[in-house]
């Protein structure tokens, strides 16, 4: 099996879940003459008019030059603003993350992806994201949670219990059944909203709140990391991370390896 991995391909300096799958599963890199499988892999955040966003949210120059073909994975997610993130889960969920004007908040870049965040009151400030501050502490520690998305279908999650809501330091993370995090309706909701915004394959961040129980999508990332193979491999060993990636890898296989999506 070949896979086109395109605009950028596989840049030296990023690893991503997709390349460990492909190595899991024995795939290939393929070309845009030779392939069997594509996938739209663009490491930069991107507006609707086809602007790169720098971290700031403001537009710097033209996306690469690329046509969307048919049967192309993530074909349709162009817009990865946690702006637009915010209105496609506000159309399925019927509320959003964006502050009041004057409420404490975390300011955040438009661009997916970036940790970067100051804690402030909301002022409408413009090319930055302002999120409500959603406290997702249980048992003295802050969980995030990830459902992954293979071709529109939720079944696994990774979770991540962190001892500070800003700092990374001291995580522990997991992959579990998504239905052990989340109620059946709000898996078809998380669905419902991945298919707005065109993501057929990726990563989004949901917390749960504590007082409301409501959950809440702050992020959607096309592109995932392998870090969270890494620090279950840290955590629990080798062993367990080889186990996690094989099921990772079989899921998307189940997805993608079918003839909706194969070239030929």
């Amino acid at each position: 099996m070949k896979v086109w991995v395109y605009p950028h391909g596989f840049e030296r300096w990023y690893y991503p879940k997709l390349r460990v799958v492909m190595e899991t599963l024995g795939w290939k890199v393929g070309s845009s003459d030779d392939h069997d499988l594509r996938i739209f892999f663009c490491l930069h955040t991107l507006h609707k008019n086809n602007k790169i966003l720098k971290m700031d949210g403001k537009p710097v120059r033209d996306a690469p030059t690329t046509s969307i073909l048919p049967k192309t994975i993530n074909g349709s997610c162009t817009d990865t603003r946690k702006s637009h993130v915010d209105s496609a889960f506000k159309k399925v969920f019927g509320y959003g993350t964006k502050a009041e004007h004057g409420e404490d908040c975390l300011v955040k870049p438009e661009a997916q992806a970036m940790k970067t965040f100051v804690e402030s009151k909301s002022t409408g400030r413009p090319h930055y994201f302002e999120q409500r501050k959603i406290d997702t502490k249980r048992s003295g520690m802050f969980v995030d949670l990830r459902p992954v998305v293979f071709d529109g279908k939720i079944e696994i999650a990774f979770v991540k219990r962190k001892p500070n809501m800003i700092k990374e330091s001291g995580s522990i993370v997991t992959m579990v059944e998504a239905s052990t995090v989340f109620f059946a309706n709000e898996i078809g909701k998380l669905e419902a909203f991945c298919a707005s915004l065109g993501l057929d394959y990726g990563e989004i961040d949901v917390l749960r709140e504590k007082g409301t129980g409501r959950i809440y999508v702050v992020d959607a990332n096309p592109t995932p990391s392998r870090d969270a193979f890494l620090a279950i491999g840290n955590q629990l060993g080798k062993t367990t991370e080889r186990l996690v990636q094989m099921r990772y890898a079989s899921l998307f296989e189940k997805a993608f390896n079918t003839e909706k999506w194969l070239i030929r």
